[in-house]
């Protein structure tokens, strides 16, 4: 401590944050099966300190830790076995968290988007999807950008991602990888009724998804979060809002 009461860390010692990190009580981590070190302990081996508070980095392990710390926090992120731009795997984080110093590791940016639908509003990083509630039934949807319509087609649902995002469900679902560096979003129909149905690379402006008919309940999600229900003909407004920092290693 100073004598102002302010601690004071030793030039060089970085603070992290390890989210998503599940281990075991010996510090050894068994989220995906495997008997390899938790980044927590590579963390305190290194000498550095692990602390939620006033983190200099955070360590996100795993889509739903970074989906969930990524709208919250200031610090840049080490995203850990994500897939993707940006991500590392565990085992090169093992090496990076006792070689990241400070204020002297280079950082990138990926967009937000926030999600308005009814009453309720959130934010995510990967995607906004529209989708039936009940397995195997089918809806109208319609695409809106820059206050024109984009299409309408019949299918379980339509996802809208960012360049983040744009690896994971709505690539399944038929869509492009997008460069990480790209300002666009895309959105994919999930299992069209029509055959040959199209996707579009957006604009990363403010899109609307609405649904058209009332064929059947159509629930709204941020990333792998429930917003709500989805009130037909009510539009679910997704617009950029703000960036998440992620460190980008040397050998990028």
């Amino acid at each position: 401590m100073n004598d102002e009461g302010t601690e004071v860390r030793p030039s060089g010692e970085a603070r992290f944050a390890v989210v998503g990190d599940e281990a075991t009580p010996d510090g050894r981590s068994s989220a995906d099966g495997s008997d390899v070190p938790s980044l927590s302990a590579a963390v305190d081996d290194a000498g550095a300190l692990v602390d939620t508070p006033d983190a200099d980095v955070v360590v996100a392990v795993g889509e739903a830790a970074l989906s969930r710390v990524a709208p919250v926090t200031d610090a840049p992120i080490l995203a850990v076995d994500v897939g993707g731009p940006h991500s590392v795997p565990r085992s090169v984080a093992l090496d990076l968290v006792s070689a990241l110093t400070p204020g002297e590791f280079s950082t990138t940016t990926q967009p937000l988007v926030t999600v308005e639908c009814g009453a309720e509003r959130t934010r995510a990083l990967f995607d906004v999807t529209l989708v039936t509630a009940d397995p195997a039934r089918i809806s109208e949807y319609s695409v809106h950008s820059g206050g024109e319509e984009v299409d309408r087609f019949r299918a379980d649902g339509v996802v809208l991602a960012t360049a983040m995002g744009s690896h994971g469900y709505a690539h399944a679902a038929g869509g492009p990888v997008l460069t990480a560096d790209a300002d666009s979003l895309v959105a994919v129909p999930i299992a069209p009724f029509a055959i040959g149905a199209d996707h579009w690379v957006l604009p990363s402006t403010e899109t609307t998804l609405r649904v058209e008919r009332e064929d059947a309940p159509v629930d709204c999600f941020a990333d792998t979060d429930r917003v709500g229900a989805v009130t037909p003909g009510e539009p679910v407004r997704v617009r950029p809002d703000g960036v998440v920092r992620f460190v980008r290693p040397e050998w990028r």
